[in-house]
């Protein structure tokens, strides 16, 4: 039984791993950011005051956004002139990083959107 519950435990830490979504963190290598602009409340309640706070940054072969101040579900979408797409959706509690792998995208201008309080829209290059 202790076998197999070392083996269960094990199991569990190396599937969180590899998990899209990870604690919101800043070691100052974050890459280039990306200028990403809150364009509207998500919120059925218009009064309400969001204290979300979204960051992205190109540090390629990733793509990393940070979400902080926001506890539910945030997608992350790259979307290219050719029609290239990389969606990711992950819950968010408090606080959380969102990576994306853009290695399987050509050079060139693509467009990120966000979804969580609000929708946040930006523009990055990839070389």
């Amino acid at each position: 039984m202790k076998r197999f519950l070392s083996f269960f435990v094990a199991l569990l830490l190396s599937l969180f791993s590899m998990s899209a979504i990870a604690p919101a963190h800043d070691d100052g290598d974050d890459g280039d950011e990306i200028n990403v602009e809150k364009q509207e409340n998500n919120s059925n309640d218009p009064t309400s005051i969001s204290t979300c706070n979204v960051r992205a940054y190109l540090n390629p072969p990733y793509l990393t956004v940070n979400i902080l101040n926001y506890t539910g579900y945030a997608d992350a979408a790259v979307n290219g002139i050719n029609g290239s797409i990389i969606v990711q959706n992950v819950f968010v509690s408090g606080a959380g990083t969102i990576v994306l792998d853009i290695s399987t995208l050509q050079p060139g201008n693509y467009s990120l959107t966000i979804s969580a309080d609000a929708l946040y829209i930006g523009d990055f290059v990839k070389n």
